[in-house]
């Protein structure tokens, strides 16, 4: 079985260059005069700076010492003092933070990180058609020793291929130690558990490798490729690689590095340490009659050097193999570059905060949007109201998606209950996140979370209280029992459309969420189906009455297509080009429209929406209210609307056969309010009928330009013209007593 896992649902690829975030753990460091400071390291391996533990940024000065950074030229550098804990601080200290800000950050930093970020997605573009195999798949996993740097487990070769491979992997002993360290499962597990046993995975485990290399090489992320191509080089008398190309393409499908030592993401580690991360192999010599392209790796020791010597569990492993697989960065990557610091989903997932638990030896497992991005599951679409029931995600693989009135945006629910991979969640209950996919370019370029004014894919938590937490689901320990567009978090749209339905009566028992789903009754929706239209042979009637309003058509008709080929027995044929045009201003405020095409043809059609604020003399087209249907297919377009003025709509079909029809149905409107009922000769739409609309009628007479929104009103004696008869009639009504 093929999977296209790397594209997003609904065609969007996810592949990008993507990293481990810092560890957030604070932690204490020794300065050079004996003083204790906490530090706290914030990015990833594009950009990365460390705070206090109340925020100011530190950097190390040439003599070891962390002190408060300052800016130079867009580059952040010491300013002298040297950093203390809040309750060490002196008076002075105190009165030299009082003008520096937190969370400084050097635009120069930022502009490299940016730029490095950049370089490799372009890379990692070339040559990839965004498939693997997952029933073939074999990956190859080769363990490094530096020079400076071996790895502390004895038989290291059969304890990582054990803690990679083996089934119902429970945990080893650590002789160094005498105790038994406890674990999930392995990598083979995780992702077989996660995929609901759709991808058994295998890898090779070759070495350790012994490379020229020290420790410090690395210098984070910048020299892993050199590394890494010598420990290819060293490794090609035990390995070959074609074996690995398991989709025939000349390229090895993936490489996991994993080297001796200590990793830079921790706080108070050394900056050249390698910091774990997915690249693409550039440039690097065949062997074997193949090429290599993406590679991850990652460290053996977890946490810090000063205090831990722990053998890292799988959890970076499987955050860094899920880029791989497709999956993009669901925390912040460029942090307050992009207008502030975005809220990431934390520890409810694997691809934000979730990789570390237990020292990653139980990393949480997929949320229902990871399964659902890499095809290991299909929600369930909710589209009637009524009562449902969700069991634990980990257990059913089962979860609901809830559309919005945008196409490429929606919602997704499921159950996270505290088993197996989710056993150190914050909490349990209902999950709601919201998935907007309409940006390719923010899932390419790893960039999902990075503005908070407008997040990809925002975790809605039922009541924040700063941190990861059990009030983070529904009900939890919070109580939160109703989502919709009027509660906090709510169902609108990133650009504030409303939900037609609400979800309410959010229960918990035995591990599985019951609710409600009911309508939005604020929320109105009226369709024109065309239904009791009757059938014209004429292609340029005018007039037509509908459900909402009369339609001008040209060169079109209302027709009675074959079954299949609209939604119930009548629609508007139309070729090639050919136009429907409401005929006046609509009474009806809609906030959204969305239509339905249906092409028998065989030829590709498309159709374009527009719209008119101001009485047909101007027509606006956004782009997302076009859609391109291909030969015998048929498709639905969704578009927001402006509410502040009467709209007039219009639908072009400007690409297709010229012979033979396109159908166009079910226009639907999604509407809130009307505009009050126009009254014959307020001009000036005041609600009443005085001197001054004689006035603004003079006005529009002697200006020439009439405003088509107000033709109702201004033509007074209903004789299709705006002219001085008018202002005689109002004169008129104005003079008549009552």
């Amino acid at each position: 079985m093929r999977k296209s896992i790397l594209s997003f649902v609904l065609g969007l690829l996810c592949l990008s260059a993507q990293a481990i975030p810092a560890d957030p753990t604070p932690v204490q460091v020794t300065q050079p005069d004996g003083t204790r400071l906490t530090l706290t390291l914030h990015g990833d391996e594009f950009f990365h700076f460390t705070t206090t533990s109340d925020g100011y940024t530190v950097v190390k000065d040439a003599s070891g010492y962390y002190t408060y950074a300052t800016l130079d030229g867009g580059r952040l550098v010491s300013s002298g003092l040297v950093a203390r804990d809040v309750a060490q601080r002196s008076a002075v200290d105190q009165a030299a933070l009082a003008h520096v800000p937190k969370g400084l950050t050097g635009a120069t930093m930022v502009a490299a990180g940016r730029q490095m970020l950049s370089r490799r997605n372009a890379m990692m573009r070339v040559g990839s058609d965004g498939m693997m195999d997952y029933e073939n798949f074999r990956g190859l996993i080769i363990l490094i020793n530096y020079t400076d740097k071996k790895f502390s487990m004895p038989n290291t070769n059969h304890f990582y291929d054990d803690m990679v491979n083996t089934p119902n992997y429970s945990g080893y002993n650590d002789p160094r130690t005498g105790r038994y360290v406890y674990m999930t499962g392995s990598v083979r597990d995780y992702f077989y558990d996660n995929s609901y046993q759709i991808f058994d995975p295998v890898f090779d485990v070759v070495g350790p490798v012994e490379v020229d290399f020290s420790c410090l090489d690395a210098h984070g992320t910048s020299n892993g490729e050199v590394i890494f191509n010598a420990a290819l080089d060293a490794a090609d008398s035990e390995v070959d690689y074609s074996k690995y190309d398991s989709d025939g393409d000349g390229m090895v499908d993936m490489v996991f590095f994993l080297v001796a030592g200590y990793s830079a993401n921790y706080s108070g580690n050394n900056d050249d340490y390698l910091w774990p991360h997915m690249y693409y192999l550039w440039g690097t010599p065949d062997h074997d009659g193949v090429g290599f392209g993406l590679y991850a790796c990652s460290t053996e020791i977890a946490g810090w050097e000063n205090y831990y010597a722990d053998v890292n569990g799988i959890g970076t492993f499987c955050h860094e193999f899920g880029h791989v697989l497709g999956l993009p960065d669901l925390y912040d990557t460029d942090y307050s570059g992009s207008g502030g610091e975005s809220r990431d989903p934390g520890a409810w997932s694997v691809m934000a905060g979730g990789s570390g638990g237990n020292f990653g030896r139980n990393p949480v497992g997929y949320s229902l949007y990871e399964r659902y991005a890499l095809g290991f599951t299909q929600p369930v679409l909710l589209e009637s109201v009524g009562d449902y029931t969700l069991e634990a995600l980990d257990q059913t693989n089962k979860g609901y998606r809830l559309n919005t009135p945008n196409l490429d945006e929606f919602f997704l629910i499921e159950n996270r209950q505290q088993g197996k991979w989710d056993r150190f969640l914050p909490g349990h209950g209902m999950l709601v996140a919201r998935v907007d996919s309409s940006e390719a370019r923010v899932w390419w370029n790893n960039q999902v979370n990075c503005n908070p004014n407008r997040m990809y894919y925002e975790l809605l938590r039922a009541y924040y209280v700063g941190q990861d937490s059990n009030s983070d689901p529904f009900p939890g320990d919070a109580g939160v029992t109703s989502i919709s567009n009027f509660t906090n978090p709510n169902l609108l749209t990133w650009d504030n459309n409303f939900n037609e339905f609400a979800i309410m009566d959010i229960a918990e028992s035995d591990e599985v969420i019951s609710f409600k789903l009911e309508p939005d009754t604020s929320i109105k929706t009226i369709i024109e189906d065309f239904e009791l239209m009757p059938f014209t042979s004429d292609q340029n009637a005018t007039g037509v009455e509908g459900v909402f309003c009369s339609w001008d058509f040209v060169k079109c008709a209302i027709s009675a297509p074959e079954a299949g080929q609209c939604n119930g027995s009548h629609a508007v044929g139309m070729k090639k080009p050919s136009q429907m045009t409401s005929s006046a201003p609509l009474r009806i405020i809609p906030y959204m429209v969305n239509y339905q095409v249906f092409n028998p043809t065989v030829t590709e059609a498309r159709f374009k929406f527009s719209y008119s604020v101001d009485g047909g003399a101007t027509w606006i087209a956004p782009a997302e209210g076009s859609i391109t249907v291909g030969a015998g297919d048929k498709g639905t377009a969704s578009v927001s609307l402006p509410i502040d003025k009467p709209i007039m709509l219009r639908f072009n079909q400007t690409a297709g056969s010229t012979k033979s029809s396109c159908y166009l149905d079910d226009v639907k409107l999604y509407y809130k309010d009307m505009w009050p009922e126009p009254i014959k000769g307020d001009v000036d739409g005041d609600g009443e009928v005085s001197i001054a609309d004689v006035n603004a009628l003079i006005n529009m007479i002697l200006s020439g330009s009439v405003d088509m929104t107000k033709i109702y009103s201004a033509d007074v004696n209903d004789d299709g013209e705006i002219n001085i008869a008018d202002v005689n009639m109002i004169i008129g009504m104005l003079l008549a007593p009552d």
